[in-house]
């Protein structure tokens, strides 16, 4: 019996662990989806409502950043030809030449949001990849 509710223990244990990591990644994703729409917005505060934060979380969770070596045959479309979003903030810089994955903001880009496959693009003449998942 002690050995039943130990195991029952562990298993609510370990659902309130995952729970509360779950709540903090989307405590961290709604602050990053924040902070990245202020940039990608700025300018245009009517794009900034809750609503469109939310998106952009949506959207931001979507998104993943791989390193892979470039391959000579490879087609993925470089960052570079992706169109800067920049009718809100006209003084939005490109990121293909100070590429950090850790602070990159795709909302800043018109990439492919609603294909019903992963679309991937380069950055330019690096090992970096920008996956978008469906």
């Amino acid at each position: 019996m002690k050995r039943v509710y130990f195991t029952l223990c562990a298993i609510i244990g370990m659902g309130i662990a995952s729970a509360q990591a779950q709540q903090f990644n989307n405590t961290q994703l709604a602050a990053r989806a924040q902070e990245f729409t202020e940039e990608a917005e700025q300018g245009c505060p009517q794009y900034m409502t809750p609503g469109h934060v939310s998106v952009a979380a949506e959207l931001l969770a979507r998104v993943e950043i791989k390193t892979e070596p470039i391959a000579a045959n490879e087609n993925y479309t470089l960052l570079s030809n992706v169109q800067l979003r920049n009718k809100c903030n006209p003084n939005m810089q490109r990121d293909e030449n100070n590429f950090d994955p850790n602070n990159f903001n795709p909302l800043k880009y018109f990439f492919n949001f609603t294909p019903g496959v992963s679309t991937t693009y380069r950055v330019n003449n690096s090992n970096y990849l920008i996956v978008i998942h469906p």
